[in-house]
């Protein structure tokens, strides 16, 4: 018997991040060993950026009023080590998480049984869209700090109410980084295909592998 350490969203109030438990006493087969070995190396650390970028929301809502602060030149310093910070440490999993992914599509050819191949293929395409969602915020997160390295706060001056007064009349959603990103929305429909990965992994494994 081999024991799968399967990483299981746990429904909790946003902001909180999502929780891990685990099942355990599958078949030691190919194809088993394949999703307990793959899944877990995909979706760990794709959890762990999910918690990243919860931090990095409460960075992103931090800039937007920023420049309403006497402290806004060091505290914009500070806040752009930090966002580079978060986006590195995402940047590196991602390779991981991507190839994971393929080496799980690959176990699917391990069993002989269509049922449980294409519940395995369901379960990677959740994965991916997922993935792909992680990709495509963490590449805007890398233009927003490319922006950031290239503006000096002290070359400026302190713009009134943290905008310049040409600004001020912008509806405050187009002033939203959180907004202009779509952050919010592409996060919950990142958790949303994580969500859906766990419970069809979890049913393949119950089914097949119990």
């Amino acid at each position: 018997m081999l024991a799968l350490a399967l990483a299981v969203l746990v429904a909790t109030p946003a902001p909180s991040p999502p929780a891990l438990r685990t099942i355990q006493t599958v078949k030691s087969t190919p194809f088993c060993s394949a999703l307990q070995r793959h899944f877990n190396a995909a979706f760990v650390p794709m959890l762990g950026n999910d918690r990243s970028f919860r931090i990095v929301g409460e960075r992103l809502d931090d800039l937007n009023v920023l420049f309403t602060r006497p402290t806004y030149a060091s505290d914009f310093y500070v806040l752009r080590g930090r966002l580079m910070q978060h986006v590195g440490e995402i940047d590196r999993s991602l390779p991981q998480i991507g190839a994971q992914i393929d080496r799980l599509r690959a176990g699917a050819a391990l069993t002989d049984d269509a049922a449980s191949r294409e519940q395995m293929l369901a379960t990677v395409s959740s994965l991916e869209a997922a993935y792909a969602i992680q990709k495509q915020i963490a590449y805007d997160l890398h233009g927003l700090v490319q922006s950031m390295m290239e503006y000096d706060p002290l070359a400026h001056p302190h713009p009134a109410g943290g905008m310049d007064p040409s600004e001020l009349g912008i509806p405050r959603d187009m002033r939203d980084l959180k907004s202009y990103l779509r952050y919010d929305s592409r996060r919950d429909t990142m958790q949303k295909a994580q969500s859906t990965a766990v419970d069809r992994a979890l049913a393949l494994a119950q089914s097949r592998c119990q």
